[in-house]
């Protein structure tokens, strides 16, 4: 189990695809515990039963979905002598 805690979480996860054995041990609420402690310390859970796996998971894809909307303001945003370079070439025309 300690080397699971070295493991990235989403490795944990993928890693629990694998096997009945793998899975067993991937379901362990403590080692999810580790992982929202160690990976989304900032996660606050005021609730006596949680599932420190679900909690991992909303963490895991709220995480995704904020990179990937990053990336595509990324993408979007052009630079102004891109701008500057078009109103040129259509005034030209």
């Amino acid at each position: 189990m300690k080397i699971l805690e070295l493991v990235p979480g989403d490795s944990v996860a993928k890693m629990a695809c694998v096997c009945a054995e793998m899975r067993c041990l991937a379901s362990d609420d403590g080692l999810w515990k580790h992982k929202c402690l160690e990976e989304a310390n900032h996660l606050v859970v005021n609730r006596s039963s949680v599932s420190w796996k679900a909690e991992f998971a909303a963490f895991w894809k709220q995480r995704q979905k904020v990179r990937s909307d990053m990336e595509i303001s990324r993408r979007s945003v052009t630079s102004p002598g891109i701008i500057a370079q078009f109103r040129r070439q259509r005034r030209q025309r």
